[in-house]
């Protein structure tokens, strides 16, 4: 091989090894940059999946309030219906 030829072999893989070291760093770069994307995503929904749950948890409450309310009300209801119908409170 002449000295042409070892420094045509050297510029060329000189420049493969550039090019494959530029392939790895973005590649790196696109990693990295999808995993910050990725993070502040599933935070973001955190954040909204607990304002639901406790959106939720604070509608089970008032529904189950108005529940005991209705039925303390039919309770009342009842029990006034009884003494009508037969003239005296019945326990």
């Amino acid at each position: 091989m002449t000295s042409a030829e070892q420094f045509l072999f050297q510029i060329s893989s000189l420049f493969l090894s550039a090019t494959l070291l530029r392939a790895i760093l973005m590649n790196h770069l696109a990693r990295s940059e999808a995993s910050k994307s990725a993070k502040t995503a599933e935070g973001n929904l955190k954040i909204k999946f607990d304002a639901i749950e406790n959106s939720n948890a604070q509608t089970s409450q008032s529904y189950a309030g108005t529940y005991h309310s209705i039925l303390s009300e039919f309770s009342f209801l009842m029990t006034g219906c009884l003494v009508l119908v037969t003239g005296s409170l019945v326990k």
